[in-house]
Formats: structure tokens, C-alpha cells, sequence
């Protein structure tokens, strides 16, 4: 057809796409005349030689804010946000007769003969519409995800040269040097959302609803595929092209990462022409796949997401061309903000915060506290999490000698001062109502030489904030290797975080468990002067208890810190609480249980959660090289304690899913940690003689170091429990807070933090339990989760590794905002102060 070409934009990286795309396009028609656009500055380094098409750059084609658009935008938006100046562009140069413009990712099956005949009608526009029937079978994308993000799918839009089509793009190109964003709030979704309009902003607009046009997931559904005497068809009609959108180049087990509708085997006779398309942006796209974005950068600069942010916030209205200065830009993100009393942060900072709803949820920056709490968190957590270039941390002012600096955690990098804090602890507690008498500037002297400037308790143990008289005791199995043990610890470091007055009296337990665990901070179990006394034991341990430590009656408020696995709380346990104030419990599940059961108060204070650091890439090679992990395999991990009930953790359908998820995926492999010799001896061999028949399986059985599990999570590509009941999930939270997405069964205690969001649900039926199952079973119902549910889970994790690693970020930030030490604390600081405790 005479005066018609079309054309694609993508970056360097994409070159691949654009290639596959190009050739396939004139393979179903050699007269077609094809254009490149690059989005991106040319690599002289790369083979450009191996490109038979003219690629015309981004820099050439008349855009007026140039400059401007290649900070304000990421990637993806400065791609999409120069279709509009690319068709005015190759209009104004070779005075075509009309334009096509198709995604990168898209292959040309056939000749587009339909599209030909419609525009030889000399329409404005031509445009396909996502669906044309109804997405309603509960898989994502739906109607309202099509809503939202635009009536036609800007993979394909044709424009015919003729005025009110000029005009419009004109329009278009406007907004799109500041309006390319996704910001559904405010209608819009990059380039897309807009051309909503161009049925009312253009006389004649063409809705092209063949179905073999921009065949894609959002529309499959619809239009089945076929194939007879070497064509293929789309509901029938000859199937023209497909946009392959959210493939990943030589993975045939991704139909697309954007959607959960359709997997490779759901797709039918499309499956030989989606593998094919595979394999060929894999083979024309090894030169450039890991090309560099050019403006990534500008001057040595790193142009993150959030200086992007700030530069537009800034900037709202379009910038001239100038070139945007490197130093000018550094300046204005270390620009202070707020005053100068307490911490002070930056207008990158606040980007930051603003860009997060965890965050903001977290810390109250109008006050001198949250301030300070957000700037321990960015300069620590936030620039691991983020990978925050340190030029942009500088000019924060943590303020650490007078404000309380709120993090996840208690440091395992101490001061050489700070590491003797237990010694210190010990010794410091006659002298606390003499250290409070001090001047101010005493104090700090004294605190500089007990903990230096590192250490994460910013208020020492000398000034620790009085509860009432005397402040809590803390009773628990400080020195016990459990799961009781290990939430007694983490509930003393959540409060000093929060600055409460704290000290710990050891328990010694009585059951099948080693008690070796150093716990200096700890001074043996007996009578204590506080004001508040927490039980951390469960329920048939607390009267034995609370007798032992103090036969003498007390005014002192009594708390005790519960636990239970099933829904019907133990009516023989019921008494326990008789002498309680109020009860705490981990979890929403817990809480409706215990509640069911007694009149006295229950508030969930949930366990406390370190979030540590990244470690160095050495420590991942060295953990998987000690347990004879293969360095490629992507490792899905469960751990549990033979000690434990069994049936409870559920091994069994966890080993049956795993053999399911691993056919045709050889380098899938589960790590299961285990540990105790077991309630029952038949028991633990079946669930180890049943690991071992299965390929991939790797079981570890010994008591870890808390180091070595922390290892073990870290090389983890994801933590799967498919578990019966969870009166919490610790282990759960724990791979969380490392950036680990999860799979677990959707029940009990562990879906206070995990939901769609931050892992995959497992669907399940309540079931019986038998009588050996658990203690009091009779009458109580659990958890049998869907094995084929969990099966595909895991596929998908091992498939799909964007999006693990998607769910994983949201699920470390989720673990910050509700389970970090410094929230926890808080949490029980608010809780004291309700009930009178403290002040």
C-alpha cells in the first residue's frame, strides 16, 4: 500500500523484541516499510551492524523537552511518552500517508489485509480494543483492571495523515511531556489511559475488532486458536498478529508475567507459535539483552525512582530544553526540611516516605520522634531495601544522642563499647535513680562511653524510661532453644526499641529442649519489684509459673503471653487465667480462640521480627557450598521441629506438592530444616524415608546457630508452608523480612501478615483432627490445604522469578510497617500506657 510504514520504540535492551518483531513483519509482507525508534542514547560498543532497519533515536525527532522527559521518566515511561512526537515525527520527514505503530513485543503472523482495506478508507485513526466481551471468571486482568488502565491497547495504533488526526497527536504530545505516568487516581495510566478520548477528539475513528488483531492475554479468552493447512486462525478468522506482552526471552514457562489467567499448557494451539517467539527474541536479542539504559544517569548521577518523583514534584510543568544539571538535582534532594531541633531530613527523604504507605504508617513525621525514626530507618534498612546511593544519606540528621531512633531491630554490628551492654545491664541497675538525677549533658557523656554512637539502643539501659515505679519484668524461657524461648527474647528487644523500662528473669524449661541459648540480658527467675509482671509461657505452664516466682499476693499487674494453634481453646486450661490481669496473644486467631474462652482482656501484641541487612554475595555461595545446594537451583524452604505435632505442619502434603511442582523443572529443589528427635520415633522415619525418594529434596537435620538459619533463609528463593494451623508462623515472617516471597496455607495465624499481596494463599477444606493429632483435639477442626493449589504455586514462583521477587519487597516492607521491633514496641508501650501502667 503506497505512503504506508510502520514502526515500533523500545530501548537498547529491547532490540531483541524490535528485531523479531521487524522480520516477522516482513516475512507476511516484504513491501512493508519498517522503523525503529530508540528510545535510548546508541552504544557504540554494540553491533549495530546487525540491524537492517533504520533506527532513528530519540534525541532526532524534534521532542522540545527532551532533556526534561529523560529525568522525569523511567524506562518504560520515556518509551511510551515519545509514541506521540515518533508519529508526528516520521509524518513531518516522509510525508506518509498513514502510520502503524506496534509494541516491541509483538509477532506478525500473517498480512494485516484488513487493516490495509480500512485504511485506504483514509479513517483518522484505527485502534483495537483490550476485550470485546466480558473478563469475569475472577482472574486478573478483569473488567475494572481494563477500566482502569484504558478502553485500547496502545500495543497498535494507526493514525492516517489528515488534520484532525495531526491535531489530536499535537494534543497527545502535549500531555505526554508530563502527564506519561501511571496514576490511576488521577485517570491516567502512561500514554494509554488517554486515547479513551480519541473517539471524541477525531471525526472518524476506526474500532478494528477482528480477532486475529492484537491477539494477547487480556483477550484469549475470547478468541480460541486454531491452526489448519499451515494457518493459523483466531475464532475463526486468520489470526493477523500477537502481542506476546510480559514474555520473558528463551522461557517457554511464562505465557506472560502480567496475568494468572493462562499458563503455557492452558493456551492450546497457540502454545508452538508462543514457544517459537520465545526462542527467537532470545537468539536476535543476545547482544543488547544487557545493554545499559543511557539515561539511567546523568553526569555520574544515578536517576533512582524517587529523585525521578522529586524532579517531577518539582518541575510540574514542562522543562525548556537546557540540559538538567547533575549538581543542581543533587542539591535539591539533600535540601533540608523541617527545622533544625531533633533529626532532619531531606526532600529526598520525604520522597521516599511519601512513595510508601508502610511508611507513613510507621512514622509520624510531624513529630521530633518520627522524624527521628525514619531517619535511622532510611540511613539503615531503607538504603539496603532501596539501594539508596549514599550521596542522598548524607545530609540526613539522625540527631541520635537525643532522639530515640526507631529501626527493625536490635543491631548485630555493635560499638566496641556497646558489645559489653549485657555486663553493663547488670551492673547498672542499682544506680538507675541516681543516673536519673544527672544533668542532661552528664547522661550523654555516659552514654557515649557505654554504647558509642552505633548501637541501635539509643537509650541506654542507665536511662531506660520507668514504668510506673519499677518498671516490667519479663519471665520466659530466655535460654531455651523454642519457638516460647524465642518469642520471650524478641518481645525484650522489641521493648527496650521502645524505651521501656525492661528486665528479664530466666525460666528454666522442662521439656525436650536445649537450654544453651546465651541470653546475658536474662538474671535468673525469682521475685521482682516492677510494677508489671508478663508470663511469657502458655497457658499450662503459667499458674505452675506464677506460683514458683512469687507465693506472696502482689499488687503488681499480671500479664501472661499465650499462645494456641485451634480455634476452641482448652476449657481444662481456662483457670490459668484467674489471677490475670489481661492476657496477650500473636495473632488475631489466637485472640478470637482465647477470647471464646475467658472474660478477662486479650490483645494481640504480635511476636517482633528482625530485618537485617543484606549479606555479602560470599555468604550465599559459602551456605549453599556447606549444604550441597546447587548454586542455579531455586530453592523453596520449610523448616518445623519433630518436637512439634507433626500432622500441624502438614510435611506430607508439602512433599507430595513438591514432587507435583517439580516436573519438567529440574533445578527446582526444597530445603527442609529440621530438627528434635520427635513425639513419635514411626512418625519421623516416614517423613524422612518419603523426602528421600524424592528428587530435589535436601533435608537438613540438626539444631542450627540462629546465624545459620538466618543463612539458610537468606538463599532461599522462597519459604513455603503449607501447615495446618499457625498460632503465628515466626518461620513465616522471618523469610519475609528477608525479601522472600511466601506460599502458605490461608488460615489461622499466619494471615494477619500474608495475603495476595506479599505471597500466594493456599486455598484449604477444614478438616477433623484425629485424637493423637494435637492436645484437646476432640471436636476440633484445621486446615487441609489444596495440594494442586500449592503445586501451582510453587510452579509459578520457580516460572515467574519478577514476581516472586515483587512479592517478596512488598512482604519485607510489609514485616517493617507491622512486625519490626520498633513497631512492636510501640505497640506494647501503647497498650501500658491504656491500661495506667505507664505514663
Amino acid at each position: 500500500m503506497p505512503g504506508l510504514a510502520y514502526f515500533t520504540i523500545c530501548s537498547q535492551n529491547y532490540l531483541g523484541y524490535a528485531l523479531t518483531l521487524g522480520r516477522s513483519l516482513k516475512y507476511a509482507d516484504p513491501d512493508a516499510t519498517f522503523f525503529i525508534g530508540l528510545a535510548d542514547e546508541w552504544d557504540s560498543s554494540l553491533p549495530r551492524d546487525q540491524i537492517e532497519f533504520p533506527v532513528i533515536e530519540a534525541r532526532d525527532i524534534g521532542l522540545p523537552t527532551f532533556n526534561d522527559m529523560i529525568v522525569r521518566y523511567s524506562i518504560m515511561e520515556f518509551n511510551t511518552a515519545i509514541k506521540a512526537r515518533m508519529f508526528g515525527h516520521l509524518f513531518d520527514e516522509h510525508d506518509f500517508d498513514h502510520l502503524v505503530y506496534l509494541d516491541p513485543d509483538i509477532k506478525v503472523v500473517s498480512e494485516l489485509t484488513e487493516l490495509k482495506a480500512l485504511l485506504a478508507e483514509h479513517p483518522s485513526a484505527v485502534l483495537t480494543p483490550h476485550s470485546e466481551a466480558p473478563l469475569d471468571d475472577g482472574k486478573d486482568p478483569d473488567d475494572v483492571r481494563i477500566l482502569r488502565t484504558g478502553a485500547y491497547n496502545l500495543g497498535f495504533a494507526a493514525f492516517s495523515n489528515r488534520p484532525d488526526s495531526r491535531a489530536f497527536l499535537s494534543w497527545w504530545e502535549k500531555r505526554m511531556e508530563v502527564d506519561c505516568r501511571v496514576a490511576l487516581a488521577e485517570g491516567l495510566f502512561v500514554d494509554q489511559k488517554l486515547m479513551d478520548l480519541a473517539p471524541c477528539y477525531m471525526d472518524d475513528v476506526r474500532i478494528l475488532r477482528h480477532p486475529g488483531y492484537n491477539l494477547a492475554y487480556w483477550n484469549l479468552m475470547h478468541r480460541p486458536i486454531t491452526r489448519s493447512n499451515n494457518e493459523w486462525q483466531a475464532a475463526g478468522k486468520p489470526l493477523r498478529f500477537c502481542h506476546f506482552s510480559g514474555v520473558i526471552p528463551g522461557k517457554a514457562s511464562v505465557f506472560s508475567k502480567h496475568q494468572n489467567r493462562f499458563r503455557p499448557k492452558d493456551i492450546g494451539e497457540l502454545h508452538d507459535l508462543f514457544v517459537s517467539y520465545v526462542n527467537e527474541i532470545e537468539v536476535n536479542g543476545r547482544a543488547w539483552i544487557s545493554a545499559r539504559y543511557a539515561y539511567d544517569e546523568i553526569s555520574g548521577l544515578k536517576l533512582d525512582s524517587f529523585l525521578r518523583k522529586l524532579y517531577a514534584r518539582a518541575y510540574p510543568e514542562a522543562m525548556s530544553s537546557a540540559r538538567v544539571d547533575a549538581s543542581g538535582l543533587e542539591r535539591m534532594a539533600n535540601a533540608p526540611i523541617g527545622d533544625a531541633a531533633g533529626a532532619q531530613l531531606t526532600r529526598y527523604a520525604l520522597e521516599v516516605w511519601s512513595a510508601r504507605d508502610d511508611l507513613k504508617a510507621a512514622f509520624d513525621i510531624t513529630t521530633a520522634e518520627g522524624r527521628a525514626g525514619f531517619a535511622g530507618w532510611i540511613t539503615t534498612s531503607g538504603r539496603v531495601e532501596h539501594g539508596i546511593n549514599k550521596q542522598f544519606l548524607t545530609a540526613i540528621k539522625l540527631n541520635t544522642v537525643d532522639a530515640p531512633r526507631i529501626d527493625s531491630g536490635p543491631s548485630t554490628q555493635r560499638t566496641s563499647s556497646a558489645k559489653y551492654a549485657p555486663a553493663l545491664y547488670r551492673a547498672a541497675l542499682p544506680l538507675r535513680p541516681l543516673y536519673r538525677s544527672f544533668p542532661a549533658p552528664v547522661k550523654s557523656v555516659l552514654r557515649r562511653l557505654a554504647f558509642g554512637h552505633q548501637t541501635n539502643q539509643q537509650h541506654s539501659i542507665l536511662e531506660a524510661r520507668p514504668v510506673g515505679e519499677t518498671g516490667i519484668c519479663l519471665y520466659g524461657y530466655f535460654d531455651t532453644e523454642s519457638g516460647v524461648g524465642e518469642g520471650a527474647r524478641r518481645a525484650f528487644w522489641a521493648m527496650q526499641a521502645a524505651g521501656i523500662d525492661v528486665e528479664a528473669r530466666a525460666l528454666q524449661s522442662n521439656g525436650d529442649f536445649l537450654n544453651d541459648v546465651k541470653f546475658d540480658e536474662a538474671e535468673p527467675g525469682g521475685p521482682t519489684r516492677s510494677s508489671v509482671r508478663l508470663y511469657h509461657v502458655n497457658a499450662d505452664q503459667t499458674a505452675a509459673g506464677r506460683n514458683w516466682l512469687d507465693k506472696k499476693p502482689t499488687k503488681a499487674r499480671q500479664i501472661a503471653y499465650w499462645a494456641w494453634e485451634l480455634e476452641k481453646f482448652p476449657q481444662a486450661w481456662v483457670n490459668a487465667a484467674d489471677d490475670l490481669d489481661e492476657i496477650w496473644v500473636p495473632s488475631q486467631f489466637v485472640k478470637a480462640s482465647v477470647e471464646a474462652a475467658t472474660d478477662k482482656p486479650v490483645v494481640r501484641i504480635p511476636h517482633p521480627i528482625e530485618v537485617p541487612d543484606r549479606p555479602d554475595a560470599k555468604v550465599f555461595a559459602k551456605t549453599r557450598q556447606h549444604w550441597k545446594i546447587p548454586a542455579k537451583a531455586f530453592v523453596v524452604l520449610n523448616t518445623f521441629d519433630f518436637n512439634s505435632y507433626i500432622a500441624r505442619k502438614n510435611p506430607h502434603g508439602l512433599l507430595n506438592a513438591f514432587e507435583l511442582a517439580r516436573r519438567g523443572r529440574d533445578s527446582l529443589t526444597l530445603v527442609i530444616k529440621v530438627h528434635g528427635s520427635g513425639q513419635s520415633g514411626r512418625v519421623r522415619r516416614e517423613v524422612l524415608d518419603r523426602a528421600a525418594t524424592i528428587p530435589g529434596v535436601i533435608v537438613i537435620d540438626k539444631v542450627l546457630r540462629r546465624e545459620e538459619l538466618d543463612a539458610l533463609q537468606w538463599i532461599s528463593d522462597a519459604f513455603v508452608s503449607l501447615h495446618r494451623s499457625e498460632g503465628f508462623g515466626l518461620n513465616i515472617a522471618e523469610a519475609m523480612a528477608k525479601g522472600k516471597p511466601i506460599i502458605a496455607t490461608d488460615y489461622s495465624g499466619s494471615t494477619d501478615f500474608v495475603d495476595g499481596s506479599v505471597g500466594i494463599p493456599v486455598p484449604y477444606t477444614l478438616i477433623g483432627l484425629d485424637r493423637d493429632d494435637y492436645p484437646f483435639a476432640e471436636g476440633q477442626v484445621w486446615a487441609d490445604p489444596d495440594i494442586e493449589a500449592a503445586r501451582d504455586a510453587i510452579g509459578r514462583l520457580y516460572d515467574d522469578r519478577d514476581f516472586g521477587v515483587r512479592l517478596g519487597t512488598a512482604g519485607r516492607d510489609r514485616v517493617i510497617s507491622q512486625l519490626s521491633y520498633g513497631r512492636v514496641g510501640s505497640l506494647i508501650k501503647e497498650r501500658l500506657k491504656e491500661i495506667g501502667a505507664i505514663e
